[in-house]
């Protein structure tokens, strides 16, 4: 009955000595440098990748539409000011909205149905015939 106890103590006796001084300086900095890449790592994911509504429409971060609505927001909307303060405001507005429809399914379903699909299809249709004329000439 108080062999597992004895085990504990002998386990805290036999414990590696706690870093003290120069030797936890020397661990801490590169583990410091970790971290701060790490969450950098994040912040760039994160700016990267807000497809707030249509990610929560489509269930799908990865998705073929996600891809062109992300192609269209860096290629047209970044490129003027106007398209800029658009994406920004997106930015801001859209994750409560984008949460609201995750826990609405037929509300998300109409959004995607008459709202994002329709937008997404003539997106297509446009890369389409740029891309048509570009064989053509």
């Amino acid at each position: 009955m108080w062999k597992p106890a004895l085990n504990c103590f002998e386990a805290i006796q036999n414990a590696p000595p706690v870093l003290q001084g120069d030797d936890y300086q020397d661990k801490e900095e590169p583990i410091r440098r970790m971290a701060e890449d790490n969450i950098e790592r994040v912040k760039q994911a994160r700016t990267k990748d807000r497809c707030f509504i249509a990610g929560a429409v489509y269930q799908d971060t990865l998705g073929d539409e996600i891809s062109i609505l992300r192609e269209f927001r860096d290629s047209h909307l970044r490129r003027f000011t106007i398209g800029r303060a658009t994406v920004y405001v997106y930015e801001k507005l859209s994750p409560p909205i984008a949460a609201k429809l995750r826990r609405h399914p037929l509300l998300s379903r109409f959004v995607r149905c008459y709202l994002m699909d329709p937008f997404v299809c003539r997106l297509r249709e446009r890369v389409r015939s740029t891309n048509d004329r570009r064989d053509y000439l």
